[in-house]
Parts: C-alpha cells; structure tokens; sequence
C-alpha cells in the first residue's frame, strides 16, 4: 500500500508539472533559400511557433500552437511557403509516452536496461558500476559541472589503462546529448560503451576487432554533455532543446526599470556556442529565447568550455571526433557553416560511404552521407570547430533514427527502436575507425593487429568473464517488475487519466498565477519608483522652501539696512 501511494504521489505530481503540448500542431514548411529560413527564424523570435526540427532535405518542422496557427498560415500564403500539417496533436503522442515511462519499472543500481529512457542519474551510475567491473581498462572522467551544478561525466577506455603510455595513445572522442529532447542518443552512447567493454552479448562476434581498437586507440565518450537540458525534458518540457543558463530578456528588450521587457529567456543551443571561422552569424537567432541562440561569445556556456579546456591541449593526439544527435538517418562531414568543399572532402565521401553501408548490413535501414551545410549552413557546431580548431581530419556529426519523413515519430523515438538504433551504430562506429585517416596511412606501414589480437590478456577475461548484466537486464529485473506491473497496471492507468483531467485545469491555473507574479512584480516596481519619484520631489520641495525663505530673508535685511 505504502508503495502504491508512492507512485500515486510521484505520478501525480509529474504529470501536473510537464507541458501537455496539447493542441500543438506540427507543421511542415518548404524552404528553398536562406531567405525563407530567416523568415522561420523571425516568427520563432515573435513567438508565433518554434523550430521543431532543422531537415537537411529542403524543408523544416516547426511547432505551431492553436492561438497563433491562423497568423503562421498567413504568413507563410503571403511569402509563397508551401506548408502542412503533418501532426494535429503533439500532445497525444507526449502523453503516451508519458504514460509507458511512468509504468516502467526501474533498473538496479548500477544496471542499464535498452527498453526505456533512463534519467541522468541511472546513465552515471552505470558508469560508475562499469568503472569499477573494468578496472584494467576504463576510467572515469569528471570533465566539470553544467550551471546547474551537474556533472558532465565521461569514460575512457583503453587496455592497460594503469600504465603511462596508456595515455599518449592517439585518441577517439565520442560525445551525445547535446540537444536535451534526443533522448535516444545518450542510450546509444551507452549500448556503444557496453559493447566496447564486452557487456553485450549481441556484439561478442566482434570482440577480436574491438580488442584490436583498444590496444591501439584510447576512446574517451561522454554520453550526455548537456545534463541540465536532458533532466528538463524529463520533468517539464519533453521537446526542450538547449540547456538552462539564463540567456537574456526576450528580443534583448529591457523595461524602463532595468528588468526584460517582456520575459527572461533559458538556455543557449549548445551546438552554436563552438568557435567557428562565422560564429554568431549563420544558421542562428540574436533572440536570447530562440531555440537557436548561440549565446554571447564562443565557449561561454560550461558544457563547452569542458570540452575545449580537456581537447585542446591533446589535440596533437586527437585522431577522431564524432558528436551524436537525433534524428534524420544522416551522416553529416565538414562543413557546416559554408558550402565551399574542405581539402579533405574525397576522404570524407569515402569514410561516408564506408559508414553507411556498415549501419544498413546490420537492420537494413537508410543513413545518407552529406555534407553539414547542404540545404543551409549553420555557423559555432562542435564537429566544424574539432576540423577547423584541433584540426582533426576526421570530424563528424551521427543523426540517428528516425528519417527526416517519420515526422510522428521525431524525438518521440519508440522505446522499441533504441536496441536497434544502437546496434546498427555500433556497426557505423567500427566501420568509421576503420577508415579514418590514421587508421588507413598506418595500415601499410605497421602490423598493430598480429599476436595482440589473438592473445587473450587480463582485458579479455574482464570482458568475457562476468558478463552476466544482460540476462539481468532482460530476464529477472524485468520479470519482477511486470509481476508487480500485472498487479497495478489497471489502477494506475485509471489515476493516470484522472489525474490528466486535473491537470489541465491545474495547468491553466499555473499559467494564471505566473501571469499575476508578472503583473506583480511589475507593479511592484512601478509602486517603488513612484515612491521613490515622492521622495525627490518632495526633498526639491523642501530644499526651493528653504532657498526661498533664504532669499526672502535676505531682501528683508537689505530693507531694513536703507
């Protein structure tokens, strides 16, 4: 009983506090020029919709409520924007998910299941768990804390990592969740660790290969660099894209009393906010409360001045850069801010290539290779800056599943589909290694892959010895939550949808007591400043009184002395 009221209580208050999105329509718009972007771009900083999703394939989702659908559609007949409406009701498929996270039952401390979303702390504590299993090989890395003092936790991993020489191997960087709503990447980033250190049993068949990588390569891999902005997503707002700095006052606007004109704005694109030869000038907003506002200065968000501060002194060592996002099925090279071809575009056509077709082998499914800024650039992206800055020839950017066209889907990616997704992605990532630069000058030349590879040291009976986790995972943990879920599934499906009815009018109430705090404080403000205005005029008051009965005495003196 007592558990049940547990998560009554938890449910309750999570659904009351999470943005419905209901009435929200998704509408799709084709764009053909940068001129039509900026336009998209100016009705984002007006309020009137928000940037749903940047296709690379001439067109872009934008999220659109009801109150401002009629003005969006007026907008885009006048400027001959061909659009539709591709999803009546964002709100529905929130819900649902909402719904199947909520039932879910929760992992051990230390265990990683691939058939829900886990929340920031279960990704670091199975880091923490793996760390300690696989002392001979891997490493935790505290890179810093986020503005919300968050960690930004990492893993590197490489055979005999106690050794000195251990670090001044060429190294492979990994990095996702950059982009809070992408909630399937930093899954896949940890299906990508798993798998490198043995712990999936789906991808043992390659244990020589990646046996072979870690005794030549140190891979460093940060699953989710933008903590703040993923645990929002979970508690408030599923779609939230940046993180949760306080970015500025709404179009820059200050009031007459030094406060925002009309409201304070949250969180900075982190994929805008790396030096780039155009930072701040392409493929942005200005707004501070865009979705697409780089920030200020390059480097001045924490979640990027980490990385920077950690890479830039082993650029030397730095072979491989590669950030992962969702979604559209891509494989994006240099550049992204500019169409002109990088002196390294032929090798990246070829790793493309490369890439792709090691991800279709494995679930048949489509990833195109192009170029970041076909279609339109975007200036201040991290992999742009790893080729331009560390000058790291190998530098690219995953956009995992679904397709561009699965636009109910979108980040909403089905729990069902993160197995896959990862897996396919470990295929990529080999294939990837496989062909980068370093890899392909040295092959010829050295023999890494002899007597290493077929001996089985310390690291091989790590990984092949106590790999018990995915039976866990997906046999007794699982089963005793479904024993308990059998017995309280209808239940709480029925307090669920009462506690829906409730919500919506306790979420209009909310929005009605912000208004009031608004309005409050302004007139607060207001109240004191007219107080303030009294006291000066009357200390001019008093002060003229005195100056003129000051005068007045004095012309009576000069009187009296005639």
């Amino acid at each position: 009983m007592l558990r049940f009221l547990i998560v009554f209580v938890f449910s309750l208050s999570a659904i009351i506090c999470y943005k419905t999105y209901i009435g929200d329509k998704i509408v799709r718009v084709k764009v053909g020029s940068v001129a039509d972007y900026n336009g998209i771009l100016s009705l984002e900083s007006d309020d009137l919709l928000e940037i749903f999703s940047e296709s690379r394939t001439g067109h872009v989702d934008v999220l659109i409520g009801a109150r401002t659908m009629a003005e969006c559609q007026n907008y885009f007949k006048s400027h001959d924007l061909t659009y539709e409406v591709i999803t009546e009701n964002v709100g529905d498929g929130v819900e649902k998910e909402r719904r199947r996270l909520l039932l879910k039952t929760a992992v051990a401390q230390g265990e990683f299941s691939y058939d829900t979303y886990h929340r920031i702390k279960v990704i670091y504590e199975r880091l923490d768990a793996l760390v300690a299993k696989h002392t001979a090989i891997t490493e935790l890395i505290n890179l810093g804390e986020t503005h919300e003092k968050r960690e930004i936790k990492a893993i590197r991993i490489t055979s005999n990592i106690s050794l000195a020489e251990s670090a001044e191997k060429p190294m492979l960087w990994l990095d996702g969740g950059i982009h809070a709503r992408e909630w399937v990447v930093p899954a896949t980033m940890m299906y990508i660790i798993d798998s490198l250190l043995g712990e999936q049993d789906n991808e043992k068949d390659k244990s020589d290969e990646i046996q072979a990588i870690l005794d030549k390569y140190q891979i460093v891999i940060a699953p989710c660099i933008n903590p703040d902005g993923y645990e929002y997503s979970h508690e408030e707002e599923r779609l939230w894209r940046k993180n949760r700095t306080p970015s500025g006052c709404k179009k820059n606007k200050l009031n007459w009393f030094g406060g925002c004109f009309t409201r304070m704005c949250y969180g900075i694109d982190l994929n805008r906010n790396w030096e780039t030869l155009h930072f701040g000038t392409v493929g942005i907003s200005p707004d501070p409360c865009s979705l697409i506002y780089p920030g200020k200065t390059p480097f001045d968000q924490k979640s990027t001045k980490v990385i920077e501060d950690y890479l830039k002194p082993l650029k030397e060592k730095l072979k491989l850069f590669v950030t992962y996002h969702s979604y559209s099925q891509l494989f994006l090279a240099p550049y992204g801010y500019t169409h002109d071809l990088p002196a390294d575009h032929e090798h990246h056509t070829r790793v493309g290539k490369a890439v792709v077709e090691a991800i279709h082998q494995r679930h048949g499914v489509n990833y195109t290779s192009i170029r970041g800024a076909q279609l339109y650039p975007v200036s201040g992206d991290s992999f742009d800056w790893a080729y331009t800055v560390l000058n790291v020839t190998d530098s690219y950017c995953f956009e995992l599943r679904p397709d561009g066209d699965s636009w109910k889907i979108g980040f909403e990616l089905p729990e069902e589909e993160i197995l896959p997704t990862a897996e396919e992605n470990v295929d990529g990532l080999l294939a990837l290694i496989a062909n980068i630069k370093h890899e392909v000058e040295e092959d010829d030349g050295e023999d890494d892959n002899g007597e290493d590879d077929n001996g089985e040291d310390d690291n091989g009976e790590d990984d092949d010895g106590d790999n018990d986790d995915g039976e866990d995972e997906d046999g007794e943990d699982e089963d005793e939550g479904n024993d308990d879920g059998v017995m309280m599934a209808e239940m709480m499906m029925a307090i669920i949808m009462m506690a829906e009815m409730m919500m919506r009018g306790m979420m209009m109430a909310r929005m009605v007591m912000k208004r009031i705090m608004m309005t409050r404080m302004i007139l607060t403000g207001m109240l004191m400043t007219r107080k303030t205005m009294v006291k000066m005029m009357m200390i001019r008051i008093i002060r003229m009184m005195v100056k003129t009965t000051r005068m007045r005495d004095r012309i009576l003196r000069i009187k009296s002395d005639q």
